[in-house]
């Protein structure tokens, strides 16, 4: 039957993703300000996207993908691994009613991707912590680990570019990674 076999394909994928989230775990603990190691390959963003969300509506998850498709030179496994992240995040902290919406843009030779969640405001004092290296999840409101969203941080400087986040009561809150569309000049950095 080809759903069973394309079920058994995708946990297939999900036990691979579980040991890249172990990656990301290990390469987040040894950073410590460290630029990642970057494999740069020519691959189309919106379809890393579309890999990373494919399930989302079977978690019972709304997505929407908003966006142009870009061809840039990137490492796909530190940018996979950093959308997982954010979308898991969307996923915790968002309202499950609300849709996360995925947005892929490009301003000239920069390359936007951004995740939005419909759900509280990021407290002022975590707002200034988030992209700090690691604490204690006791001492701050949003729990978890906290290793997250420096590795997503260095993925992004690791390109050439940087982070962003942007959030409200009523708007929801929404992070953005920024690389050059066109990252071969940072691998060697």
């Amino acid at each position: 039957d080809a759903s069973i076999a394309g079920l058994a394909g995708r946990i297939v994928k999900k036990i691979a993703d579980a040991d890249a989230l172990i990656q990301t775990l290990q390469d987040a603990a040894v950073l410590d300000g460290k630029a990642i190691k970057l494999q740069i390959s020519s691959f189309d963003i919106m379809a890393l996207v579309e890999e990373v969300c494919v399930d989302l509506p079977l978690l019972g998850q709304p997505v929407n993908i908003l966006g142009e498709r870009i061809e840039g030179h990137w490492c796909r496994t530190a940018l996979k691994r950093a959308l997982e992240n954010l979308v898991t995040r969307a996923r915790k902290h968002g309202k499950r009613s609300g849709p996360i919406t995925v947005r892929v843009t490009r301003d000239g030779e920069q390359m936007g991707l951004s995740i939005h969640n419909h759900g509280p405001a990021i407290a002022g004092e975590d707002m200034a912590r988030l992209f700090d290296p690691p604490v204690h999840a006791e001492e701050i409101a949003v729990k978890g680990w906290n290793l997250g969203l420096p590795y997503v941080r260095s993925v992004a400087e690791s390109h050439g570019g940087a982070m962003a986040v942007d959030s409200g009561e009523t708007s929801g809150t929404t992070f953005t990674l920024h690389v050059p569309v066109d990252a071969r000049a940072y691998a060697a950095a």
